[in-house]
């Protein structure tokens, strides 16, 4: 399984940073791209997205998709098809995994994975890739109150902090001694690659461990 999870996708070291995951070029490439988690915000917020602007400049052939439109499984099979890149922008986790529960997107996510569809997820996109969902309950920006009971996707064993600046340590850290296991606490210009297992950030991530 192949993963890229940014805390801030719009920045170039990200943009970069999967051009070359994925060998260079984003040319003929097929990306999905589910805006959900925008709609958290405000429905159709997406459509202001800084993000999608860049996606669309990349040379790739772009699908957008909003979970909240799909009224079944087979529907959503159909729509999201086997796309090369994956891709889940940011936004509110809480709400994003709820869709994904509720899609049934959730138990399809492994499959595309598995038949070599990359996942990219920023912000919020890649949060939800965890399997626990602790911290997006009291996320100091935006809480989710509740949203750390439906558990994410399970494709990674540590949760992820986006858009961390230094004077958030203190709080966040009061707050994840509630929690359990790993957090990773992300600047808004860090990455992390997921390579069949291998976990590599281009740049040190701080943790904070239970």
């Amino acid at each position: 399984m192949k993963l890229f999870l940014a805390s801030q996708m719009k920045h170039e070291s990200s943009i970069e940073g999967l051009r070359n995951f994925i060998g260079g070029s984003f040319d003929n490439k097929t990306i999905t791209y589910v805006v959900t988690a925008a709609n958290g915000e405000s429905y159709g917020a997406w459509k202001e997205s800084k993000t999608l602007e860049k996606v669309r400049n990349l040379g790739a052939k772009l699908k957008v998709i909003e979970l909240e439109n799909i009224s079944n499984y087979d529907e959503l099979k159909k729509e999201i098809n086997e796309p090369d890149i994956l891709w889940f922008c940011g936004g509110y986790s809480g709400y994003l995994n709820f869709w994904l529960h509720r899609t049934e997107m959730i138990k399809y996510i492994p499959e595309l994975l598995e038949n070599g569809t990359v996942y990219v997820g920023s912000s919020a996109g890649a949060c939800v890739a965890s399997r626990t969902q602790y911290s997006a309950g009291w996320y100091l920006e935006a809480p989710e109150y509740g949203a750390e009971f439906l558990p994410g996707i399970g494709l990674i064993d540590f949760e992820l902090y986006p858009h961390f600046t230094g004077e958030k340590y203190n709080e966040i850290n009061k707050h994840w001694r509630e929690g359990d296991g790993k957090l990773a606490l992300m600047k808004d210009d860090q990455h992390f690659i997921i390579d069949n297992g291998a976990v590599v950030s281009n740049s040190e991530v701080r943790f904070l461990e239970k």
